[in-house]
């Protein structure tokens, strides 16, 4: 019997890939209970519960990209007064958000309905991600202060996406990181290069 409880397989789809794949909890915490006699079944199911160095690299500044874009399009629909286009944007960038988070530590998120057990059982090694606190702050995103709480959301994400030297993603994003941090809004048609 081996178990691999090292966490979840990316399925080697190319990113970003907005909700898991088929095969993205396949092979969480899977126990097998039967080997081929040159362990090659075992070395498979161990290889597939994490992303490579190589995978990490290719796709957490991918995923970083796509949840402040998110993040960027419902601070502006919030500022425009469109509240249910706020709303949706950020839904859109829950699964970009947390594959980033994931990614770092060379895991690929759950599916929704494991989150909060991964988080209890397995939990990510940066302290914004501890169980109750980011169950938290996703349950308010999706229902309560959209705005503020997506805010909360970079903002607590930001250092961390410095340190591990994603920096390059954020100075793409120039002046509007400023309105991502809760600064005055620019004005309306003032967004990133190529966005309205």
């Amino acid at each position: 019997m081996l178990a691999c409880q090292s966490g979840r397989s990316s399925g080697r789809t190319p990113f970003p890939v907005p909700v898991p794949n088929g095969t993205a909890d396949a092979f969480v915490h899977a126990e097998l209970l039967k080997d081929s006699r040159d362990g090659m079944v075992g070395q498979l199911l161990c290889r597939k519960s994490r992303l490579t160095e190589e995978e990490v690299a290719e796709s957490a500044p991918v995923l970083l990209d796509a949840f402040l874009n998110s993040l960027y399009r419902c601070l502006k629909n919030d500022r425009d007064g469109d509240a249910l286009a706020a709303r949706m944007d950020a839904a859109e960038g829950v699964p970009f958000y947390l594959g980033y988070v994931f990614a770092l530590e060379g895991r690929v998120r759950p599916y929704n309905k494991y989150l909060g057990w991964e988080l209890r059982h397995h939990p990510l090694d940066w302290p914004q991600a501890r169980h109750g606190h980011l169950l938290g702050l996703l349950g308010e995103l999706l229902s309560g202060e959209v705005a503020c709480t997506a805010r909360q959301l970079f903002v607590e994400l930001e250092p961390r996406a410095r340190a591990v030297g994603h920096d390059p993603v954020l100075a793409s994003w120039g002046e509007d990181l400023t309105l991502m941090r809760g600064g005055p809004p620019r004005p309306a048609g003032g967004g990133r290069v190529g966005l309205p």
